[in-house]
Formats: C-alpha cells, sequence, structure tokens
C-alpha cells in the first residue's frame, strides 16, 4: 500500500501524494533544480520546499500560475474595488512585476525604470504641487498605513511586518496627514475647498468670498485685509498658528461697526450709507435744506464729517455765530465794535476771500484810499510781518506802513500828522509837490532846471535835504580865490553875477564899486586895470585882480610923463 503525503492546498485545503512520487522528484539534484526553478526570497522563505509548491501554483496548469491573491488579500479587494494601482490595472498578472525563486535577497518589486520616475497618477492619487518634490518614504511609513484591511491583514501576519514594507494602506485625505491647524473648525469641508498642494497660504489670495461663504464681499469690504474681521486667533497647533474663521455674526453693520451716531438713527446703516465708504452717504438721502442749518456756497462741498465730527466726544453742533466752526482770523479785532461783529458784513458763504467789504465802505473810514492805495490788495497793509490780520494802527500815519528813507533830517515836522504829504502824493512816490520857494533858498535861472540830486547827494545812508548851505561856494568853486570874503554881503557872488550865466553881460560900475567911471575910464577895457596875477607866496592859482585895486591916479598914471 503507497504512503501518501498530505500537502496543504489553499482551495481544497489538503493533497495527497503518494510519497513514492515525491522521493523520486527528490531522489535527484537535476529533477530537483527542474522542479523549482530557483531559492524563493526572504519573504516567501516559508513556503521554501517541494512539497509546499502547490501554496501558490495551481496543480496541473501549463505555466503554474502562482495563486498570489488567495494570499494577498488586500490586493484582491482593490482589484474588485478597482482602486489603487493594483485595481486600475489592465493586466493583473502578478508575476509581471513580482518575480519569485530569484534568491533570498531579491526585492519582489519590479519598478521600471525605477522607483524614483514612478507615475503617481496610476495609483489614482497624481502628485501635484509640494507633493512631487518629497520622497516616498515621507508618506509611506507604517505610522502612516490607516486602511482597515492592511491592519487586519498586518494582525493576521505578525511575522511579515506587513506595514513596514508595504505602499498600501495610505489615506489620501489631507488632514490624516496634516495637522488640521484650524482644530476641526470646518468638519464639513475638506482641505482643498481652500488649500493647493503648491502653496497652502495661496488661499489668502485665490479664495472666493462670494461663492465660498454666506457673507459676499462687497464696495470697501473687498480691499481689507483678513484678519481686519477674523481678528480672533485660534491657539496654536505644533507652533502654528491661525486665525477663527467661522462663528462671525454679520446680520447687521453694527456687528463689526461702532455706532458713531450713539443710537441717534436705527441700526440699518445702508440706509444712508454705502458698502463703498461710510464718510460719502447716498447721494440725496440727506436734504440738509430741511434743516436749521441749510447749506450754502461752499458749505455745500465740505465733506459731512469736516462739521459732524465723529467719535466719542462727538456734541451738538453749534452754528449760531460763523465763529462757531471758523476760527476768527481777526483774533477779535471786531469784537468791540459799536455795530456789533458779524462776519456777514465783510465775508458771505460763497468763500472767505475776497471780503464783501466795499471801497465805499473804506471810504468812511478814517483813512480813504486814494491814489495808488486803490490798487493795493487789501493783505499788502492788513498784515503784519508776521502774518497776522492788522486792521488797526495807534496812527494812521505813512510811516506806519512805509519806511521812512529821509532818517531824522524832517524829525522837527513829525507833530504833523502826515508831514510826508507835504512833498509827495499818494499817486507815485516818485511824484513830488514839493515848492523849493517855500525854502530859503529859492530856485532862479538855471537852478530850476537841473535835477534835484545835482544838489541833494547822498551823504551817508540818507540823501541830504535839510541843512544844505546856500552858499554859492558851497557848490561852485570861487574862481576870484575869496577876493570878496571882506564884502558885508551874503552871497557876493550875485552882486555881480546872474542865475543864467556866469557871464557878467552888464556890470554896473557906477553902482557897484568906489570907482565910478567917467571921462576917458568908460572906454579903458577891464583888463587894463584888472590883470591876471601870478600865483606867489599866498596864492593859491593865477586870478584876475578885481580887488582890492588902488584908486589914485599915480597908481595906474606916472606923472610927467
Amino acid at each position: 500500500m503507497l504512503n501518501y503525503w498530505s500537502i496543504k492546498c489553499p482551495k481544497t485545503g489538503g493533497l495527497k501524494i503518494p510519497g513514492v512520487l515525491i522521493l523520486l522528484l527528490l531522489g535527484t539534484t537535476s529533477i530537483r533544480a527542474q522542479f523549482s526553478p530557483g531559492p524563493l526570497s526572504d519573504a516567501h522563505a516559508h513556503l521554501e520546499g517541494i512539497t509546499k509548491c502547490l501554496s501558490c501554483h495551481t496543480f496541473g496548469s501549463n505555466d503554474l500560475a502562482p495563486n498570489c491573491l488567495e494570499c494577498h488579500i488586500p490586493i484582491q479587494n482593490r482589484i474588485d474595488e478597482k482602486i489603487g494601482y493594483h485595481g486600475l490595472l489592465e493586466d493583473k498578472s502578478c508575476s509581471k512585476c513580482h518575480l519569485e525563486h530569484a534568491g533570498k535577497k531579491y526585492q519582489l518589486i519590479q519598478w521600471e525604470p525605477d522607483k524614483e520616475s514612478f507615475d503617481h497618477k496610476h495609483t489614482g492619487y497624481a502628485l501635484t504641487g509640494k507633493h512631487q518634490s518629497i520622497d516616498c518614504e515621507e508618506c509611506h511609513q507604517s505610522k502612516n498605513v490607516r486602511t482597515p484591511d492592511i491592519l487586519e491583514y498586518d494582525r493576521q501576519h505578525p511575522d511579515a511586518d506587513v506595514v513596514s514594507t508595504t505602499f498600501l494602506g495610505l489615506p489620501t485625505a489631507c488632514s490624516e496627514c496634516h495637522t488640521d491647524v484650524h482644530r476641526n473648525e470646518f468638519p464639513d469641508q475638506t482641505c482643498d475647498n481652500c488649500h493647493g498642494t503648491a502653496d497652502w497660504a495661496v488661499v489668502r489670495t485665490t479664495f472666493n468670498h462670494t461663492t465660498q461663504t454666506q457673507y459676499p464681499l462687497v464696495g470697501a469690504h473687498q480691499t481689507l485685509d483678513c484678519g481686519q474681521c477674523h481678528s480672533q486667533k485660534q491657539t496654536p497647533v505644533e507652533g502654528i498658528q491661525v486665525r477663527k474663521f467661522g462663528g462671525l455674526t454679520f446680520d447687521g453693520c453694527l456687528d463689526c461697526h461702532k455706532d458713531y451716531h450713539h443710537g441717534q438713527f436705527d441700526d440699518n446703516c445702508l440706509q444712508c450709507h454705502t458698502m463703498d465708504s461710510f464718510k460719502s452717504p447716498k447721494a440725496g438721502v440727506v436734504d440738509h435744506s430741511k434743516t436749521r442749518f441749510p447749506l450754502v456756497g461752499k458749505h455745500q462741498t465740505v465733506d459731512c464729517l469736516a462739521c459732524h465730527q465723529s467719535g466719542d466726544n462727538a456734541s451738538p453742533l453749534q452754528f449760531e455765530n460763523c465763529t462757531d466752526c471758523h476760527e476768527d482770523h481777526h483774533e477779535g479785532a471786531f469784537r468791540n465794535r459799536t455795530a456789533g461783529f458779524q462776519c456777514d458784513e465783510c465775508h458771505s458763504e460763497l468763500g472767505f476771500a475776497p471780503p464783501r467789504y466795499t471801497l465805499m465802505q473804506h471810504q468812511k473810514t478814517s483813512f480813504p484810499l486814494t491814489g495808488a492805495h486803490l490798487a493795493l490788495p487789501c493783505i499788502m497793509c492788513h498784515e503784519d510781518e508776521a502774518g497776522k490780520s492788522l486792521y488797526f494802527w495807534d496812527a494812521v500815519t505813512c510811516q506806519a506802513c512805509h519806511e521812512n528813507p529821509h532818517g531824522n533830517q524832517f524829525s522837527r515836522y513829525e507833530k504833523e500828522i502826515n508831514w510826508c504829504e507835504s512833498c509827495h502824493t499818494t499817486n507815485a512816490w516818485g511824484t513830488l509837490i514839493f515848492d523849493h520857494a517855500s525854502t530859503n533858498f529859492p530856485l532862479m535861472g538855471r537852478h530850476g532846471r537841473i535835477a534835484c540830486g545835482e544838489c541833494h547827494t547822498k551823504q551817508g545812508a540818507f540823501v541830504q535835504y535839510a541843512g544844505i548851505s546856500t552858499d554859492c561856494e558851497s557848490c561852485h568853486i570861487d574862481i576870484h580865490d575869496g577876493q570878496f570874503k571882506l564884502l558885508d554881503s551874503v552871497n557876493p557872488c550875485q552882486r555881480c553875477h546872474g542865475f543864467e550865466t556866469w557871464q557878467i553881460d552888464d556890470f554896473d560900475h557906477d553902482e557897484l564899486t568906489r570907482f565910478p567911471l567917467s571921462g576917458q575910464h568908460e572906454n579903458v577895457v577891464c583888463e587894463k586895470c584888472h590883470f591876471l596875477e601870478q600865483a606867489g607866496p599866498g596864492k593859491k592859482k593865477r586870478t584876475v585882480r578885481f580887488t582890492p585895486i588902488a584908486h589914485d591916479c599915480q597908481d595906474c598914471h606916472k606923472l610927467g610923463r
């Protein structure tokens, strides 16, 4: 009777083969080599031996096709569900990628051309963004294996260390690998609703608040930084801190904005305001003509907040007087007027300048405008050197505005209020009304035709007008070398000379001298008696002798000849 050895078969549970056949198969090395092409890898080492061939191979098969999926149940599950790399393969022949009997240290996975070139999209999970640049082992770790059938398979085969060698069982949800820094604030959403794999923070520019939230951003809200509304922060997770994005109340404007009107109006801000700008109310919403202060002139173009101040210090407006809002640029200069102080006497809402104050009004003041003063801008007189308004003077004199170019020459006349007007007019400073005849030196002859500056020259810082000598010698050279200084006369020159010409056309020798000309003396030329003297001791220059002249006959005539 033959002895049968039993070989366990995954399908039948067992198979009886005559022992003698087994012995024959093992009897020679050549037969054993033909039956087994080589040693199994370490992963299948427990199946080594001729008696265990049918644990993997199908008995009676022409190609001895292995029954890998009889043991590798998780792979079979994915093929059945058509998921993952194996489930999506068209050719599901295991031996195409996994060869056996090639040695104990042989790696069962055949990467073509290599693992780094593997196209992950064939697994049904394409690597995009930053996932493309990380190493396989960063994700494919035993701690990341989460699929129940893989974990169960690992539990059933404790010696195989399945979770450390398999590429299966990894979840595809972001939160399975990445820390949820939002602390489960979005339980019904996945990370890729907002984030991408290229840049986690790009959501700041790509997030569509209109389609992805219940509060579309309109107007000025579109330009706000996220943190201005989402100011509350989550508790940091692994050193990463984000803001809280859910749970905001946005039923009304006052949920976020402060009520600057302090309850004066209802909470429907959009009745007057728009989303574009809180400072600019809707056109036509506020009819100021129905208030106690209708807007006129430039008040119509003033921004509302220029008058209606915002903030905790806002108080009811006072508008009885212009100075309730406007600064008094006159610094109270008109407060004590008998007629009272009202800005609209000179100004209007059309503009502070030019004033409404007329020339006719100015002519009624203590300083009527005449001449060139009529052409001056008001500010030329009504503003001091510091830029402050000036409307009242201690004395309305020329010196109050104009610099005195004459120094102290006319100080004796300053008792007169406007002594400048004795010479000048308001038409032009250079146009003089001065009458030289009113001085002690009336201008006669050629003196009346020469320019003032010929006599009135600059002495120091000022042109000299007062204190000028009226003697001829103060301007003219004494060609007589002092011969007539002994004459009892203020201006002895005028006894002989006139103001039109220096030449003496009709000298009256009888009247002006002590030697009347008579007889033949009348026909004697002047040079016979008045001769040219030579310069000598005590004489500065050569000059004609006029005085003293000897009057005795013998002084000129030689007796007896």
